[in-house]
């Protein structure tokens, strides 16, 4: 049983950790953040031909169409629907993964505006038994036990010790 589950989430990947403690603590190092599977999301990395027709915004002109009239295409609204989708997925993958290995607190590590989008999907996914604490930064792309060092320094995880 891992009692504690990370998501590091940015607006391209979901990042899954577990917080394994030692068998033997006087013994063994630990606890110890441990990655599991990453989420990629294929809307955030497709290429810009592969989503819009155009790849820059504001382009509505064709070759001797006369004088060009710029336009909202509304890229950042679809923009934000991807990121929307990405998070509602991340936040159902933590919350099986949470129910599957009893946790009991679910540590979400995002940019404020992707926090706010995995709140407010896993927050109703989660058990009442389940504790959910948050942290605004975008530590995505930091290595296991960095997240760890950093997470233990916000009082949200125990930090990393050896025997």
């Amino acid at each position: 049983m891992n009692d504690i589950l990370v998501l590091a989430i940015d607006a391209a990947r979901a990042r899954f950790l577990a917080l394994e403690r030692p068998e033997f603590p006087e013994w063994e190092p630990g606890p110890t953040l441990v990655e599991g599977e990453t989420l990629i999301n294929a809307e955030r990395e497709a290429a810009g031909r592969q989503l819009w027709s155009e790849t820059k915004t504001g382009r509505n002109r064709g070759p001797g169409a006369g004088p060009a009239h710029a336009y909202d295409d509304h890229r950042e609204n679809h923009a934000e629907e991807f990121e929307r989708r990405f998070a509602r997925l991340a936040a159902q993958e933590a919350a099986h993964r949470a129910d599957r290995c009893q946790a009991r607190q679910v540590v979400l590590v995002a940019e404020r505006r992707m926090l706010g989008f995995v709140r407010e999907a896993l927050a109703p996914l989660l058990g009442a038994q389940v504790r959910l604490e948050e942290l605004a930064k975008d530590l995505c792309k930091l290595r296991a036990a960095e997240l760890q060092a950093h997470l233990a320094g916000e009082n949200l995880l125990p930090a990393h010790r050896r025997p």
